[in-house]
């Protein structure tokens, strides 16, 4: 329209009545008749597929670019992002369904957020019930549970101390780490008992074992720490921690926490 106007008003009678030099200009400023509005079909074939749908159907609502300092690797970043864009209703009361990376990855980090937690307490709560049905005592009972308990806290510990982050795939080795968390430490409680309440015995003949389960648990682990794919890595790092954890609770926690809490032999006096 504006192009219009602007032709509309450089008529021939108005031109004419310029001089050469003016006419000139005016030649040079002319807008050409091939200007016209652009249509979807003029972009170039590699602009136009980021703004084609699934469908087919050309053209976006709107469409969104960070700023340079924005960095992505921060999650948080993510879910600003997603909650300021998603949903968005226009004047006309036309609500818009967005999707970009960010709603999506910021989707996977809320799933984790909800589901997280519920994984880690019903891995918890099975773990409690299968260790106080096997366990033939609750002093048994209450020591390998209390050593995974110690294990899971110095694991957050440890990743919180080494700056590791949750995030949608190392938070597995949560739930994992409680179930290996009551293998080792029950192993050694339940040959504590059939010792007849011989710690050092026990600890002699099981510890060996356990730590070498242990040590090739680790070495598994281990790998993923090489792993160009840094959610791998941070996933290795956390099973790492998790291993050493259960098996120091295991080891030096448990046997410490059996001679502290075993019945006390009564001597007969005269």
């Amino acid at each position: 329209e504006v192009l219009d106007s602007i032709r509309s008003k450089l008529t021939e009678r108005v031109v004419s009545e310029l001089s050469t030099e003016e006419q000139k200009d005016v030649a040079r400023a002319r807008p050409p008749e091939t200007l016209r509005v652009l249509e979807p079909d003029d972009l170039p074939p590699l602009i136009r597929r980021r703004f084609t749908e699934s469908n087919g159907t050309v053209g976006t609502v709107f469409y969104i670019a960070p700023r340079d300092n924005v960095f992505f690797s921060d999650g948080h970043n993510h879910l600003r992002m997603s909650a300021t864009i998603d949903n968005v209703v226009l004047p006309d009361r036309t609500q818009v369904m967005t999707a970009s990376r960010s709603s999506i990855f910021a989707e996977m980090l809320n799933s984790m957020r909800r589901d997280g937690p519920l994984a880690s307490g019903v891995a918890f709560g099975l773990v409690a019930l299968v260790v106080l049905f096997a366990s033939r005592s609750k002093r048994s009972a209450l020591a390998v549970l209390l050593s995974l308990l110690f294990g899971a806290t110095m694991l957050l510990g440890g990743a919180a101390y080494k700056g590791i982050h949750i995030n949608y795939i190392n938070f597995i080795a949560i739930p994992i780490t409680l179930g290996i968390g009551c293998e080792y430490p029950f192993n050694i409680a339940d040959r504590v008992r059939l010792l007849g309440g011989d710690v050092a015995t026990a600890v002699k003949r099981s510890a060996g074992a356990v730590l070498l389960c242990s040590f090739s648990t680790v070495v598994g682990y281990g790998s993923m720490m090489y792993s160009d794919f840094q959610a791998l890595e941070s996933f290795g790092k956390l099973a790492v921690f998790g291993e050493v954890a259960c098996v120091y609770g295991a080891v030096f926690f448990l046997p410490s926490l059996l001679t502290v809490i075993a019945p006390r032999k009564v001597t007969a006096t005269t």
